[in-house]
Order: structure tokens, then sequence, then C-alpha cells
């Protein structure tokens, strides 16, 4: 909820669940109260990689521009 987004192009990350039971324990979430606590963080380029990421494959980032966030 970070992370920004490029308006004119496709997606080129994606986020991986495990499992459903992942996707069901998440969707209990209490958005409003993640929302409001992040709200005082910084945002994340598109393309970045943090330290907890878990890449499963990266691409050439061929036509991934430097300065098309949104």
């Amino acid at each position: 909820m970070r992370t920004r987004y490029r308006i004119d192009t496709f997606q080129k990350t994606y986020f991986v669940i495990d499992d459903f039971e992942q996707l069901f324990s998440v969707a209990q979430t209490d958005f409003a109260a993640l929302l409001t606590r992040l709200a005082a963080e910084p945002a994340f380029l598109a393309g970045d990689v943090l330290g907890h990421d878990r890449i499963i494959t990266r691409g050439s980032q061929e036509g991934w521009q430097d300065n098309g966030d949104v």
C-alpha cells in the first residue's frame, strides 16, 4: 500500500501469496487502521526491492522508466 504505481504501463511487479488461507487471513485486516498508520510512512518507488522481499524471477527491466511513478 506504500508502493507507487505506473499509470502508463503494464504491471511489472506482482505479489504472490502462498495459499488461500493466507489470502483469507489478510482479508480480515482492519484496513482503516492500517491505512492511517501507513499514511505517515514514506512511499516506495514502483521498482523498489526491499530487504525482506523474496524475488522469484527478475526481468531485464526493459522499458522501465526511472521517472514513471505516479
